[in-house]
């Protein structure tokens, strides 16, 4: 009976993360397209970045220990998700620069957590099970292939609100499935509330591990270097001639390629651990920027997309499988939130205003170079972090 629970439990997870994940395939390709309708420039859109990073950089310990030390963490993500959704529809029909910043910065707020906490829900819905975290995640990419290609298709039917409103009822959806979910949130372990272990107590005892350690000097580079290509690509594409739905399609096919791969991943990293395989996925990372350095015209970003979904595929299960066996017992939400968020925001505060003005000053072909040397640069940074950390 308890495993036909598990089973049940699984199977609802995957169905929530096709619509959590392909929520964000509804906004995200296309939201540089609304913002630039609004006069935006690339500072400025830049900023708008800035702003969800310093929110989510506050807020996001706060969520993760909400999450550790909740008997229903799941609850959290509901409510967030709902927020998120209400928060959406109104942004969308903003026009000025600070109304819009006003719903970022609310949004970043009450989501700041969710990815985090998601994730760990996944985990902990294949513990004992035979499936691992990517044959939860890959569903993630179907929903995102999926919706892309919608959504483009939409967008060039219906206007630039399609992307607010399919992002809210995705969210809307995702919350009624996660809910009919039952599995314990915590793993059996540690069901009862774990110890509070003080904060900075917790930073401490985490930088004096080297994979920890290695992996927040390594993707601290990542980020810095590679956020003003996933930021201001949906730009340079349509600068070279593709519109809405051609932008979708890109989306879609990249997504597909997710799949199989993940369910690869998973496998290999039963075979050889996690730190092996998120080094490999920084040098595919790495390759990917190529087509773009190389020819940058509109098939080079198909190609671009695919080398970055396979990469992908390898780097997400390997980056949470690392971060949760390295974090202290009962603290996995609050470790995977300040490098999801906190970490990640605070470059971010750095990285966004940068490559805006670099989009600005330079134009978009040079972001690919540099997030090519960035990648090659994570992953020397790992070699030689991993590789001295005892197992």
């Amino acid at each position: 009976m308890q495993n036909t629970s598990n089973s049940r439990d699984l199977r609802l997870i995957r169905i929530y993360y096709f619509l959590w994940i392909g929520a964000g395939g509804f906004l995200s390709p296309f939201i540089t397209l609304f913002y630039k309708s609004r006069g935006l420039n690339g500072v400025e859109i830049g900023l708008l970045g800035t702003f969800d990073a310093v929110t989510g950089m506050l807020a996001a310990p706060f969520w993760g220990r909400w999450g550790d030390a909740s008997s229903h963490p799941r609850r959290l993500i509901m409510l967030a998700l709902l927020a998120s959704a209400c928060f959406a529809l109104l942004q969308g029909i903003q026009s000025l620069f600070w109304t819009i910043s006003i719903f970022i910065i609310l949004d970043g707020l009450i989501t700041a957590g969710t990815g985090s906490l998601s994730n760990v829900q996944a985990i902990m819905a294949v513990n004992g099970e035979k499936s691992g975290f990517g044959s939860i995640r890959l569903w993630g990419s179907l929903g995102w292939a999926v919706i892309t290609v919608l959504a483009g298709l939409l967008i060039e039917k219906l206007g630039l609100y399609v992307p607010f409103a399919g992002y809210a009822g995705m969210l809307v959806a995702a919350v009624f499935v996660l809910f009919f979910v039952r599995g314990s949130p915590k793993p059996k372990t540690i069901i009862k509330r774990p110890e509070r272990v003080p904060f900075g107590q917790m930073v401490t005892t985490l930088a004096h591990n080297r994979t920890v350690l290695g992996m927040a000097l390594a993707f601290t580079v990542i980020w810095i270097t590679t956020m003003g290509r996933s930021q201001f690509e949906t730009l340079y594409m349509t600068s070279l001639g593709a519109h809405a739905s051609l932008i979708g399609i890109a989306n879609t096919v990249s997504a597909l390629f997710e799949v199989p791969f993940m369910l690869l991943a998973d496998r290999l990293i039963r075979l050889h651990g996690s730190r092996r395989i998120l080094r490999i996925s920084l040098l595919a990372q790495a390759a990917s920027f190529l087509p773009v350095v190389l020819f940058p015209a509109i098939p080079s970003f198909f190609i671009l997309r695919i080398l970055a979904s396979i990469a992908l595929s390898f780097n997400v299960p390997a980056y949470y499988s690392c971060l949760v066996e390295s974090a202290p017992e009962g603290q996995g939400g609050t470790v995977v939130s300040i490098f999801d968020v906190t970490l990640r925001s605070g470059v971010a505060l750095l990285a966004l205003p940068l490559a805006g003005l670099l989009f600005d000053q330079l134009g978009a072909y040079w972001l690919y170079p540099i997030g090519l040397g960035g990648c090659l640069l994570a992953w020397l940074i790992l070699e030689a972090m991993l590789r001295t950390d005892p197992i």
